[in-house]
């Protein structure tokens, strides 16, 4: 029987009522079934707390954190500590996934025996699938190339789908006791970092699957590429 360990999907979720249908949507209805699903209210003042718990009443892998907003840092914080699975993964609140992204990546982590393994993204901006959305791909020659040792680290360098923290599953001992900065503005900097120091082996797809909404009122406004 093909082994299906579980993994573990964090969703920090603060006032993304418009989007969060579409994400936890996205979630839940992946091709990889074996999720534990955390999603983190944090302090939402719209009615984003509200949809997490009608997910979580509808499907039992979702599990809702209500806390006191700490900032997307402090939401990935206590998702990572409560999380269950052998494989953790961070999504945004107002982004979305492709449905096989989690079957892809797990494929191939369990095919390489990667610690982390990633995928390329597409960019979206506001409400709307606009025509404007552009893919964001590795550099030339990274894409499905296996990187091990010395090489890892050298791609927080060069490689920006390396420096941020939703476009990759990551096998739990990567992740645990890392503390992200809490109201830092380069919170993916540093954990990305952090996460690559300990990683022996990494693949990058260069499936695009991951698509990153550029939210000018989401929890990294102005936008999250300028946090990075």
């Amino acid at each position: 029987m093909k082994r299906e360990p579980l993994l573990s999907v964090i969703v920090p979720a603060f006032n993304v009522e418009p989007f969060l249908d579409k994400c936890l949507n996205s979630v839940i209805s992946q091709t990889y079934k074996n999720l534990e699903i955390l999603v983190v209210d944090d302090g939402s003042t719209d009615g984003s707390g509200k949809i997490c718990d009608e997910y979580a009443e509808k499907d039992s892998r979702v599990k809702v954190i209500h806390q006191k907003n700490k900032g997307l840092s402090g939401a990935r914080n206590i998702g990572t500590e409560m999380a269950k699975g052998e494989y953790i993964a961070y999504v945004d609140g107002d982004d979305w996934l492709d449905v096989h992204m989690y079957e892809i990546l797990i494929t191939q982590a369990l095919q390489y025996n990667l610690d982390i393994s990633r995928c390329c993204a597409i960019s979206s901006y506001g409400l709307a699938d606009r025509s404007g959305d552009h893919l964001i791909t590795a550099e030339k020659g990274h894409a499905d190339i296996l990187f091990q040792g010395e090489d890892v680290f050298a791609l927080y360098f060069n490689e920006f789908l390396c420096k941020v923290v939703w476009n990759a599953i990551y096998k739990k001992e990567i992740v645990k006791g890392i503390i992200s900065p809490e109201r830092c503005h380069s919170q993916d900097n540093y954990v990305s970092g952090m996460y690559l120091y300990r990683c022996k082996r990494l693949m990058l797809s260069s499936k695009p699957l991951y698509y990153y909404r550029e939210n000018p009122n989401g929890t990294t406004s102005p936008s999250k590429f300028a946090t990075l």
